[in-house]
């Protein structure tokens, strides 16, 4: 986790933030690409968390399979990827209907409020930037 860990200082807040919420994610449920993002500091960056993923699954330890898409399917192909990430959910008690769809209102994650753990002292300056660019009341107020 050390060697992880020196890696993820060179990357960008952001993806810091994907990785870290990615990793937060409980077994038997799913989160959407963009949730991701949004928890991550930018609502409109699904499409970054999924090139993220891309980037960093192999070596990093990251439960990859537990990031769907909005209407609760997965996005990869299939045959490959899809499979494995079928395969892995289905182990962990996600249920797909008979389309091949997770039921969102059922195994969708919903966080406490309380965040992954923040690595240093710059992921928490650039997580409250990013919250302060987006207006959160709660930056103004100096929480």
């Amino acid at each position: 986790m050390n060697r992880e860990r020196d890696a993820a200082a060179s990357l960008h807040p952001f993806t810091r933030r994907v990785l870290a919420w990615i990793r937060a994610i409980p077994p038997g449920r799913v989160a959407t690409y963009g949730q991701v993002a949004a928890l991550a500091g930018n609502p409109r960056a699904a499409r970054q968390v999924a090139r993220v993923l891309h980037a960093c699954t192999a070596g990093w330890d990251l439960p990859w399979h537990r990031v769907v898409n909005r209407e609760g399917r997965i996005s990869l192909v299939r045959p490959g990827g899809g499979d494995e990430q079928w395969r892995r959910l289905r182990a962990e008690g996600v249920e797909f209907d008979a389309t091949e769809r997770i039921d969102l209102a059922r195994f969708l994650w919903l966080p406490d409020g309380s965040g992954p753990e923040v690595h240093d002292a710059r992921d928490a300056r650039d997580a409250r930037e990013d919250r302060a660019v987006r207006g959160d009341p709660a930056v103004r107020d100096g929480r």
